[in-house]
C-alpha cells in the first residue's frame, strides 16, 4: 500500500558546494529512505557568490542527481531566514525602501516611526525578491534540472521579518496600504482610532479587529499570494511556515493570523522542531488549509531542534503524533 508520508532532508548547505560531494549526501539520503531533500542554503558564507553562474551549475548537477535517484528536490528560497531578502540583494536593488509602524504614544494617543529596511508587505520589494531569486532559478538552472523542481520553501516570514525593529515599546506594523484599504472598506481613514490599538475596552474591540485583519491580508496578497502565483505559472509547488503559529496569542504581532497568510500556499506548513509532542492545536493549522482550499498535503518542519540523544521510541512518537 502506498503510504501518504515523506521524509524530506532540510538539507543545509553552509559551505560553497562541490557536485561530487552534494551527490554523496544524495547517495546517503537515498540509502537511509528518505524521499526528496529540501536544498537548504543556510547562513551561507560567500553571499556575493550565491546564485551565481558556479553555484547554478552545482545546484542544477545535484537536482538532475536527484532525478537518476528518484529523490524529491525542493528549493529554499533565501540564504538563511527570514525569506524576502535575497541574501541583501533586495536591500540593495531598493535602497529607499521603509518599514512602518505604530507605537503608543501618552500626547497623541500613537507615533508613526520608519526605517529604512526590507519591508514584506511591499509589493515592489516582494516583486524584487521574486526576480532575484525565483526568476533566477529559473532562468539559471538547466531546463531539465529546472523542470524537476518539485518547488519551493519560504521560511520564518513576518510583519518586521529582517528589519530589526523588536516588540519592546509595544510596536504594531502598519504600511500605507492599510489607509487606502480601511478607507475603500469603512468609508473613513483609521488614524484617528489608532489609539484603540492599545486599549482593552469594549469600544476599542471592532477597531482592532479590524486594523489586524486588513494588515493580515496585506501581508498575505503582498508576500505569500504573490510567490504562490508565480509559482502556479510555472508549475511548481510552494511552501511556507509563518513564524509564530504555536498559539493564537504569539501568532498576532507576528503575522496576524497563520490561516489567512498560509491559504496563500499551495502546501501550507508548520514548524515543529521539537523532540516531545507539543499541543495539538498548530499542527491542525496546516491539515486544515490543505483539506479545504489545496490538495490536502502539508508540510512541517520536524525533529531538527530535538539535539543529539534522540531515540527511535522519541523519533517514532513524534512523528506519529503530527502524522495524526
Amino acid at each position: 500500500m502506498e503510504r501518504n508520508l515523506k521524509f524530506l532532508a532540510f538539507w543545509s548547505i553552509n559551505e560553497k558546494p562541490e557536485l561530487d560531494r552534494v551527490c554523496s549526501q544524495l547517495d546517503e539520503m537515498k540509502k537511509v529512505g528518505y524521499d526528496g531533500a529540501v536544498w537548504h542554503v543556510r547562513m551561507y558564507p560567500y553571499p556575493e557568490d550565491y546564485l551565481d553562474r558556479e553555484y547554478m551549475d552545482v545546484v542544477s548537477g545535484a537536482i538532475l542527481y536527484a532525478k537518476k535517484l528518484g529523490l524529491e528536490f525542493w528549493l529554499y528560497d533565501e540564504n538563511g531566514w527570514p525569506s524576502g531578502q535575497c541574501s541583501g540583494k533586495v536591500k540593495k536593488a531598493n535602497p529607499s525602501c521603509e518599514f512602518y509602524w505604530l507605537v503608543s504614544d501618552d500626547k497623541n494617543g500613537y507615533e508613526l516611526k520608519s526605517k529604512n529596511a526590507i519591508n514584506v508587505m511591499d509589493k515592489k520589494s516582494v516583486d524584487t525578491f521574486i526576480e532575484l531569486t525565483h526568476e533566477a532559478y529559473k532562468n539559471s538552472l538547466e531546463k531539465e534540472a529546472w523542470d524537476y523542481v518539485t518547488g519551493f520553501f519560504s521560511d520564518e516570514v513576518e510583519f518586521t521579518s529582517a528589519t530589526g525593529v523588536n516588540g519592546k515599546n509595544g510596536y504594531i506594523p502598519w504600511t500605507p496600504e492599510v489607509d487606502e484599504i480601511y478607507l475603500a472598506r469603512y468609508g473613513e481613514k483609521p488614524e484617528k482610532d489608532f489609539h484603540k490599538l492599545w486599549e482593552a475596552t469594549e469600544d476599542s474591540e471592532e477597531f482592532k479587529l479590524r486594523y489586524w485583519n486588513i494588515i493580515t491580508e496585506i501581508l498575505a496578497n503582498n508576500f505569500y499570494k504573490r510567490i504562490n502565483d508565480w509559482c502556479q505559472k510555472h508549475g511548481k509547488k510552494y511552501t511556507a511556515h509563518l513564524k509564530g503559529e504555536e498559539n493564537p496569542f504569539f501568532q498576532i504581532e507576528y503575522s496576524g493570523s497563520p490561516y489567512t497568510c498560509l491559504k496563500e500556499c499551495s502546501v501550507p506548513a508548520v514548524d515543529a522542531l521539537e523532540r516531545y509532542k507539543n499541543s495539538n492545536y498548530y499542527p491542525r493549522i496546516a491539515s486544515s488549509i490543505a483539506k479545504q482550499f489545496h490538495s490536502g498535503e502539508a508540510l512541517t518542519e520536524a525533529i531538527g531542534g530535538s539535539g543529539f540523544g534522540l531515540s527511535p521510541i522519541d523519533f517514532y512518537n513524534y512523528i506519529d503524533w503530527l502524522a495524526e
